[in-house]
């Protein structure tokens, strides 16, 4: 189940963009633009009223995955390997593995006490013996098949419902719905058990590619949609070992997580493990070639563009915002198809959310390059115009805050001539008009920074071009009442009975 809160710039994230600006812009900002915003760097953010509640109400419910009804029964005693011969080790090993496949009521843990606790030391017999590195010599092919059979049987089910609650995308809510995988004690060592084979040594991918089948993975990567969180965890440690051992098998687990990420998109608008699916992706972006696939250039644009308009981008904004720093690092021309993405995926109604992207921009602004801001300026501009003017707050400190950053105020003077005229009338308006003190005073200051960014001649002849606007609004206004007035009166005229009777 996605997390509730809200998710604030990471320090892997800031990490990232340091790592990716030091590389696409390494030169400093001129050092007299350092002097402009330091009142806007020592000021403090506007504090949000939080909740008296001191921790979030939980409500945890255990609930088991559903299982055939065949799969019930009775597990048999069996002996140890301690003194089992070679040549019975196999039939012995099977026979563990066939108990495994029986499935314990953990509903009804009092009435099944005794299979839970012999399933329980099963499994980690099984474990101790696919973690030996003898077991890959010892064992044979009917047993292998056998083996993968039974990690089947337990991974393989339908997982808990999601909670309703879940499904509704609150931000920094106070209460949480969850469900607690009830089988997880036996699920989290069937997972060892899968992981423990993997990791031994002597394990050769080639020899068992087979078992590895496309259903096999498919069924797995669904598995990212269980709502318990341990479960979700162990799937992406054990799907990135399988991405790492069975070469032949990559674009397979690729394309599953692709399509899962697809289908949350376009069709079910819910998915329980974006953010792990997507932590798996930063690890496999890292790895891509340079000049970057037809094959990945898709991914970046038909899914993690896309992932920005969900309403679910607060749970994993973290995990996204780096594997598009990966992609703007290998092919530092996607800075322009993201910041399009951006506008094109900009909330409208989700003042959170906003705030989210405006540090997105932040960060944009941080690396772009002078050719890369040549081509969005009027864009840009002309959205965080609309940011500093939001009756929401939050947004609108959110976007004056931007000339925090020095690269920021660098483009804003280059290019003043043409952002000035665009950037300072909502300014003015915004210092004038806002509903909140404090908003108004932080248009103040940057008014300041712009005007002071600029030579007095400049400056007084921003400063006449607003006083200009506001009388050619006012005048328009003023040519709409009279409109609205004639065509009051030519209906009265037409329709006198229409005219509302004096008292």
């Amino acid at each position: 189940m996605p997390p509730r809160t809200v998710v604030r710039r990471s320090v892997i994230t800031q990490k990232m963009a340091t790592k990716v600006a030091q590389s696409a812009n390494p030169r400093a900002a001129v050092p007299s633009l350092l002097k402009l915003n330091q009142v806007l760097k020592k000021r403090q953010n506007l504090v949000v009223p939080h909740s008296e509640l001191q921790s979030c109400i939980e409500h945890k419910r255990f609930i088991s995955s559903t299982y055939s009804v065949g799969d019930y029964g009775q597990i048999e005693e069996l002996p140890d390997f301690d003194n089992v011969q070679p040549e019975e080790y196999n039939n012995l090993f099977r026979k563990y593995l066939l108990q495994c496949k029986v499935k314990c009521n953990f509903n009804s843990q009092l009435q099944d006490v005794k299979n839970i606790q012999m399933k329980t030391n099963f499994l980690n017999v099984i474990i101790k013996q696919v973690s030996s590195p003898d077991f890959i010599k010892i064992v044979d092919k009917e047993t292998l098949t056998e083996f993968f059979q039974m990690l089947k049987s337990n991974i393989i089910r339908y997982t808990p419902p999601i909670p309703d609650l879940a499904r509704v995308p609150m931000i920094g809510d106070d209460i949480t719905d969850t469900i607690i995988e009830a089988s997880w004690p036996h699920l989290e060592l069937v997972y060892k058990a899968f992981q423990s084979f993997l990791e031994n040594p002597k394990m050769d991918p080639k020899s068992f590619v087979d078992n590895i089948t496309q259903s096999f993975v498919h069924r797995l990567i669904s598995l990212f949609n269980t709502p318990d969180i341990r479960e979700r965890t162990v799937l992406k440690l054990l799907v990135h070992r399988l991405y790492l051992r069975f070469n032949v098998h990559r674009p397979l687990i690729r394309t599953e997580m692709q399509n899962a990420l697809y289908t949350f998109l376009f069709e079910d608008k819910f998915f329980c493990g974006v953010n792990e699916i997507l932590e798996i992706f930063m690890s496999i972006i890292n790895g891509y070639s340079v000049p970057l696939k037809q094959e990945h250039l898709r991914f970046f644009h038909s899914i993690l563009l896309p992932l920005h308009g969900s309403d679910f981008y607060h749970s994993f904004a973290d995990n996204l915002a780096i594997c598009i720093g990966q992609y703007v690092q290998k092919d530092a021309s996607l800075m322009v198809d993201f910041f399009k993405g951006l506008l094109t995926f900009w909330p409208k109604s989700s003042t959170v959310k906003e705030v989210m992207f405006i540090e997105q921009l932040d960060h944009i602004l941080e690396v772009i390059s002078d050719d890369q801001f040549d081509a969005i300026r009027m864009q840009l501009f002309d959205k965080i115009g609309d940011l500093v003017q939001s009756n929401a707050f939050r947004v609108s400190e959110a976007a004056m805050i931007l000339w925090r950053n020095d690269r920021f105020v660098e483009l804003s003077i280059k290019y003043s001539n043409e952002i000035l005229p665009i950037i300072t009338p909502r300014l003015y308006a915004t210092g004038m008009q806002h509903w909140n003190s404090a908003i108004k005073n932080l248009a103040v200051s940057v008014i300041r920074i712009c005007m002071d960014s600029v030579s007095p001649e400049e400056s007084a002849q921003f400063n006449q071009k607003v006083k200009e606007n506001e009388e050619a609004s006012a005048n328009q206004l003023q040519m709409k009442k009279q409109t609205w007035l004639a065509i009051e009166q030519q209906a009265f005229t037409n329709n006198p009975e229409m005219r509302p009777q004096q008292a």
